[in-house]
């Protein structure tokens, strides 16, 4: 009983289980050289973009890479706005992690707006993070599966 309230636990997992709360948030009029300046702060590779405090995008480094630098646009001349992606796609933290990485893998992407029912951030949910707690589940899988057969040996061995 123990064990299967367990498995259910990890199963059903919601969002905000794994959010990252700690996100870089830029308004959309934001040059480029202050988003990298921003990120390189933060120790992050990206950053959401915000219009009247709500998210409407989101900028990687890959972002700036390609649509900036590849580009020779001036950075000190370029706003989020320019480059980010957009719309933003986002989940509700009720959302299962098994649908947020269903949705991840849909649109090809790593990363994840967690946004409250007024489309306020709460934070992020990175393909990281769901690698980990997939890891997770599937150490708890193979711990059941090596019970089980642990289980049925002995039983055989038992009953012959």
């Amino acid at each position: 009983m123990a064990l299967d309230n367990a498995f259910k636990k990890l199963v059903n997992k919601s969002v905000l289980d794994i959010i990252s709360k700690e996100v870089l948030a830029v308004n959309e009029d934001t040059n480029i050289v202050d988003i990298a300046k921003l990120m390189s702060e933060a120790k992050t590779s990206y950053c959401l973009v915000t219009r009247d405090e709500k998210v409407v995008g989101i900028i990687t480094e890959k972002d700036i890479v390609r649509r900036v630098v590849a580009e020779e646009k001036d950075p000190k001349n370029v706003k989020a706005v320019d480059i980010m992606s957009a719309p933003i796609i986002a989940v509700t933290g009720d959302t299962l992690l098994e649908d947020a990485a269903m949705l991840m893998a849909k649109h090809n992407i790593r990363k994840l707006a967690v946004l409250d029912n007024d489309e306020k951030l709460i934070g992020v949910i990175t393909a990281e993070a769901l690698a980990k707690e997939l890891a997770a589940l599937l150490k708890f899988e193979n711990y059941l599966l090596n019970a089980f057969a642990v289980t049925d040996q002995e039983t055989k061995t038992m009953y012959g």
